[in-house]
């Protein structure tokens, strides 16, 4: 496509102008039976090709675009320590390289995460406000992600051969692992027709809200996303969050944190559903959950308050019964992910996703 090229070449002189190299790198496949499986497998395909070339530097192989005196024949940089994965239909906003940039030194340290992510699965308009706000989450987002070489050289032989976000969920490929993610999405969905998120729900993305307000992430301390920091603060937050019903939550949620119990699967889905988050889970996890723990924030228009802000202060909880919220949080080995999951049908291997096993590369 000619307007796309020329998007594609005004970008790449601009990186050229400030030094950074563009390398260009095509990924040719011939058609054949075994490799036609639809967008699912063309994807993971796909991405570990694209990953496994940029880690190991063959994406490098060839002259680069751009000059600044990096666009030598035979300049080969240095080999990545870490990876950004996009999408070509995402929107992203303002801070999403910023937000990546503040994220590596806790990223590099291991501290149990696997991967960063710029995404939400539950950030729709009305129930997500803080853009400053991050999360831990045993929940894989996508959508805009960044993966370290080690995890890399740990999975990479292993990828699979197609679905390849539900087998990053599955438990034993993110070994107790967790993401961090944004309240406030930096990243928007919007090729909703014809690839693999077609299925997953057009209305579900379109109803995401993309940050509009730029945050300044060289200027905040990051440090409370520190795994056992995190941990005390937020269960503190949720056993201090004041119990409601369904019907009642949104109205508490006006002067204190709201916490509502679920006791099986399909009180979780009805919960969900009624506040407009995702009904589902993958891998053993509820989508964008902690510990089996999912929270939103209602905003000011959610709560009635006729205000321009946005930003509501109390944060909604869907949790498991408090004696279980209590055990997680004094036994220190984090009981309760797998565990409870099971006990509520969350058992990974009910999915219906088919048998990877039979899709390596």
């Amino acid at each position: 496509d000619r307007a796309v090229n020329g998007v594609i070449d005004r970008f790449r002189n601009k990186f050229g102008d400030i030094g950074v190299p563009v390398f260009d790198t095509k990924h040719e496949r011939a058609k054949s039976p075994m490799n036609t499986g639809g967008a699912y497998r063309d994807l993971a395909l796909h991405y570990g090709w694209a990953l496994g070339r940029l880690f190991s530097g063959e994406a490098y192989a060839g002259r680069p675009s751009g000059d600044g005196g990096a666009g030598q024949e035979g300049f080969r940089p240095p080999l990545p320590a870490r990876a950004i994965i996009m999408e070509e239909d995402v929107l992203v906003a303002p801070d999403f390289f910023p937000y990546f940039a503040a994220l590596v030194p806790l990223l590099d340290s291991g501290d149990g995460l696997m991967a960063a992510s710029a995404f939400n699965d539950n950030g729709k308009e009305g129930i997500v406000g803080d853009p400053e706000r991050l999360v831990r989450s045993d929940f894989f987002p996508g959508l805009g992600w960044m993966v370290t070489r080690a995890v890399w050289d740990e999975i990479g032989s292993k990828w699979p051969g197609r679905y390849w976000d539900d087998w990053l969920r599955r438990p034993e490929v993110r070994r107790g692992r967790q993401f961090v993610r944004p309240e406030v999405s930096r990243t928007f969905h919007i090729g909703v027709k014809g690839g693999a998120s077609f299925n997953w729900g057009g209305a579900h993305l379109s109803a995401m809200h993309l940050n509009d307000r730029p945050v300044r992430w060289e200027d905040k301390d990051l440090s409370y996303l520190d795994a056992e920091r995190f941990r005390s603060s937020y269960y503190g937050r949720v056993l201090g969050a004041n119990v409601a019903d369904a019907e009642g939550a949104i109205a508490a949620a006006k002067v204190s944190d709201v916490r509502i119990e679920y006791r099986s699967f399909q009180e979780y889905e009805n919960f969900a559903r009624r506040f407009r988050l995702y009904d589902e889970e993958k891998g053993g996890v509820l989508r964008s959950g902690y510990e089996n723990i999912v929270d939103f924030r209602p905003t000011e228009a959610a709560l009635g308050n006729n205000t321009e802000k946005r930003i509501g202060k109390y944060l909604v909880f869907l949790s498991p019964p408090l004696e279980v919220v209590r055990k997680n949080m004094d036994d220190g080995k984090k009981m309760g992910r797998e565990e409870f999951s099971q006990s509520l049908a969350l058992n990974p291997e009910n999915r219906n996703i088919g048998d990877l096993s039979g899709f390596q590369r």
